[in-house]
């Protein structure tokens, strides 16, 4: 015969196939996957297990000899229709490719040519359709692939296992064998995974022995919740007609969920004409038998099958992705699939909180679902998003486990170290629970915060705290933890927002020696009640003492467990002595503490006095602290020149202006400082005069106060008067209004009256006055103005002291240099002065800003010094300072 001439479109159509099959995946053992997405396409009766089986012989039913076994593929489905077979024999027609909704997941109608990639003759036989294809050419068509040839002799269907309806015969080409057996070693379990009927895949590969080797996957789901899955692998392998050699089964675990989207409106694709609506699933690996497996299967990325793709996310995703052609990849830039990755993080939250629910035996959430937050947003460009998706949605959700069993808001929950859990208490601020640890990077992402230091004095600050020590048996050992924590964690955790001297000593963090019974009790820092370590040195103390200590409060320790625990440690006891100012107990600390506790009933100051003498004699040989410690703290009796009203003044701290006893400075403050010009002072009581004691003593007492800051020379307090525009208006020639009001002196009421009145008078609303001045002493002013008579010898001799007073008060200021001015020579007490403040209307160059205005005149005590006859003079009388020759140093 002639050849028979045939159109160029067959022959393009031949090599279009051919490239298709020998080129379409990039791996040769994708065939496989394409096998198991036609058995999951499949129809299958009612009752039956949808299974797949591969078979890998070593024989080759056909017999020619150019092949290398054969790999048999049955599976348990209805089997073929006319239009199955027309659509293996086309390409790019394949019966599902619009049929999506029904659940298929094979589109292009080239998948099945893939077997070409290992067999020439591809058998099947599946009801009564019995046929072979083959890549040779026919004859008559021009092309092979796609043309059937009737198989008489039914040979893929001889070795088919009962219940199998459809058989798949695959003679091997040379060289393809070790490909297939390696191919279907690798093919994952989790391969049946997110396929909707295939439950079972099963695998067998003959061995040169006469055994085989078996492995089947398996699904099952509980009977409970159909969201956890059980993935079984088994394998087993035999040798010698069928002596069982070897066994293994894993186990894994998974939970699925899926959830359903509707497909937006701007989402149109022709291939999914018709789709409302799609389910996106994802698969969260529990856990497996084989160790590591589980979080080995995590970013794997489905549509349906497994694909090549990873979205580095700690689970599973499957969709109906568009996928290369190839089907080994996601396409990249497809607004369907774009769709549907970002429906992956509202499928992920409504499964992450549906298996946060899942309580176990202990009644308590299933913890293990934070393992499938992610935990660093670093995918690939196209899962980019997914999971700062999954945190914002989460953040919104009570999802975080605290430390009291509840769930909380991310927000609302802090992570601690695990050292503090032990160490706080329950619910006084929400830490999140002890087992979350692993998974504090992820929860971090939600907004679950470190604990800062306001969280830790919150707790320490809780009102249970004091109950729950009550409560422990052994309270010390858990002080000592705390110190430690507060000692060194605190460094570490807060950088600059360390723990401050301040704060701590709010807290009560001081475990002490109870008074009341064995029990111990807890203290805060307290000024003047200070808290010692225990001493075995307090009787001998007692004996120095040498008087009565029988008081009613007694001194405050800590227990004595807890302070050999800290000798332990000498850097955490220096601690607790600098941060929580724990004291060692001496001589001064605790005569301190003893007088502390003195009141105001005659016992008490008696032994306040003979405690004030003894501290006086050993003050000198102190250490500093103590010094600072006393000085701040010993408390004085006063009477304010009425011994009838004495009293014990508790300074605790307080800077007092305490005035040495009139008894012992009759010639000095009390002359100038008349009944009512005291205000403000607080005046040793006259039993510190020692009239039992003897002079050596007596000067050590005097020395003992001065040290305490009280001083024979008392301040002049300077006087501050305030007043504004709208309080009166100042008139420089009327004697009534302003000046009775403001009660200023006559000096300052004169230079104001000397004043221009531009500057001073007015009612601007807006002006602020601020006067300040030194008023001078009555008898002062009285010297002046009602000089006593020349034969009124008492007078003048009272005048006479009072001005001698004067003098010794100015030298000691002078020679204290208290009140020296800027120039080192004037005293502060010569200057009187007024400031006032305005702001001028908006205007012309006026930007409405404050003004201010200084003006600077002499004291009332400065004039009045100059002015009157106070000097006492050898002949006798008195004269004004500038009527004197200074012939002495006063």
């Amino acid at each position: 015969k002639q050849p028979v001439k045939r159109p160029k479109v067959h022959e393009m159509l031949g090599r279009a196939v051919k490239m298709l099959s020998d080129s379409l995946y990039s791996k040769e053992s994708h065939f496989i996957l394409e096998l198991i997405q036609n058995a999951e396409d499949n129809q299958y009766e009612q009752g039956v297990e949808p299974t797949v089986k591969f078979v890998l012989s070593r024989r080759d039913p056909t017999n020619p000899s150019n092949t290398e076994g054969a790999l048999y593929v049955f599976n348990n489905e209805v089997g073929f229709a006319e239009k199955n077979v027309r659509a293996i024999c086309d390409i790019g027609n394949s019966t599902k490719k619009y049929e999506k909704s029904k659940g298929y997941i094979g589109e292009k109608g080239i998948g099945f040519k893939s077997v070409f990639v290992c067999s020439k003759t591809p058998y099947i036989s599946s009801r009564d359709f019995h046929f072979y294809l083959s890549e040779e050419e026919d004859p008559e068509a021009g092309f092979g692939y796609i043309i059937p040839y009737w198989d008489k002799h039914c040979i893929a269907s001889k070795n088919c296992p009962p219940g199998y309806q459809t058989s798949l015969l695959l003679p091997l080409k040379p060289g393809q064998r070790k490909m297939v057996r390696e191919s279907l070693l690798s093919l994952a379990p989790e391969t049946i995974l997110f396929l909707t009927k295939l439950q079972g895949l099963e695998i067998e590969l003959e061995n040169a022995a006469g055994g085989s080797e078996m492995r089947t996957f398996a699904l099952a789901k509980d009977e409970n919740n159909a969201n956890l899955v059980t993935l079984t692998t088994n394998c087993s392998v035999s040798y010698n007609a069928g002596a069982l050699e070897r066994r293994s089964e894993v186990r894994t675990d998974f939970w699925i969920g899926s959830k359903e989207f509707a497909v937006p409106f701007h989402v149109t694709e022709e291939k999914r004409a018709g789709i409302e609506s799609r389910v996106v699933s994802v698969a969260l690996p529990l856990k497996s038998s084989q160790p590591g497996h589980a979080e080995e299967l995590c970013g794997r990325v489905f549509a349906f099958l497994p694909t090549e793709e990873n979205s580095n996310l700690p689970f599973m995703v499957n969709a109906d992705f568009f996928l290369t052609a190839s089907r080994e990849s996601v396409q990249c830039q497809h607004p369907w699939n774009e769709w549907l990755r970002d429906c992956i993080a509202p499928c992920l939250e409504e499964n992450f909180l549906a298996l946060l629910s899942q309580q176990g035996g202990s009644r308590q959430p299933n913890t293990m679902a934070y393992s499938f937050i992610p935990e660093h947003t670093a995918q690939p460009r196209f899962f980019q998003g997914v999971a700062s998706d999954i945190y914002r949605r989460l953040a919104r959700h009570k999802c975080v486990l605290s430390d009291v069993n509840t769930l909380e808001l991310p927000s609302a929950v802090r992570i601690a170290p695990q050292k503090w859990l032990n160490l706080s208490i329950p619910g006084s601020v929400l830490h999140m629970a002890p087992e979350l640890l692993e998974y504090r990077r992820r929860l971090g992402r939600l907004g679950v915060g470190p604990m800062k230091k306001v969280h830790f004095l919150q707790c320490l600050a809780d009102v249970r705290f004091e109950q729950k020590v009550a409560k422990l048996r052994t309270p010390h050992q858990y002080f000592f933890e705390l110190y430690e924590f507060l000692a060194n964690y605190g460094r570490d955790l807060f950088d600059d927002d360390l723990f401050q001297k301040a704060e701590l000593k709010q807290m009560k963090l001081l475990l002490c020696k109870g008074t009341a019974g064995p029990a111990p009790v807890i203290r805060q820092f307290q000024v003047g009640r200070p808290v010692f370590f225990p001493s075995e040195d307090v009787s001998s103390i007692q004996q120095k003492l040498g008087v009565d200590l029988e008081i009613s409060t007694p001194i405050c320790m800590l227990t004595k467990i807890l302070y050999q625990k800290l000798c332990e440690r000498p850097s955490l006891l220096s601690w607790v002595c600098e941060n929580l100012e724990v004291q060692h107990l001496n001589v001064g600390s605790y005569a301190l503490q003893i007088s502390m506790e003195c009141g105001d009933d005659v016992k008490d100051r008696k032994m306040l006095l003979e405690l004030t003498a003894f501290i006086s004699k050993k003050f000198a040989q102190f250490q500093d602290f103590e010094k600072q410690e006393v000085r701040a703290n010993w408390p004085v009796v006063v009477s304010n020149g009425r011994p009838n009203d004495a009293r014990v003044l508790h300074r605790r701290g307080k800077d007092l202006r305490l005035v040495l006893p009139e008894a012992t400075c009759a010639e000095g403050w009390p002359l100038l400082f008349d009944r009512g010009e005291r205000s403000g002072m607080h005046i040793l009581a006259d039993e510190y005069k020692c009239q039992d004691f003897d002079d050596e003593m007596r000067a050590y007492v005097l020395s003992f106060l001065r040290e305490l800051g009280a001083t024979a020379h008392p301040e002049k307090v300077q006087e501050k008067k305030e007043w504004s525009g709208t309080s009166f208006g100042w008139a420089p020639s009327s004697s009534s209004g302003g000046k009775e009001a403001l009660d200023l002196s006559p000096t300052a009421c004169a230079w104001l009256d000397s004043q221009p009145e531009q500057d001073i008078v007015g009612t601007d609303p807006n002006k602020k006055y601020f006067l300040t001045d030194f008023r001078a002493w009555r008898w002062l002013r009285a010297a002046k103005e009602n000089p006593p008579a020349a034969d009124d010898v008492a007078a003048v001799e009272a005048l006479r002291r009072r001005g001698a007073a004067l003098l010794a008060w100015l030298e000691s200021k002078v020679k204290s240099k208290e009140g020296i001015g800027h120039n080192g020579y004037h005293l502060k007490l010569e200057n009187a002065g007024l400031v006032f403040y305005w702001r001028p209307e908006r205007g012309a160059g006026s930007k409405g800003q404050h003004k201010r205005m200084d003006r600077s005149f002499p004291s009332d005590f400065q004039h009045w010094l100059e002015a009157a006859p106070w000097v006492p003079t050898r002949a006798g009388g008195l004269a004004r300072p500038r009527d004197c020759f200074a012939d002495t140093q006063q």
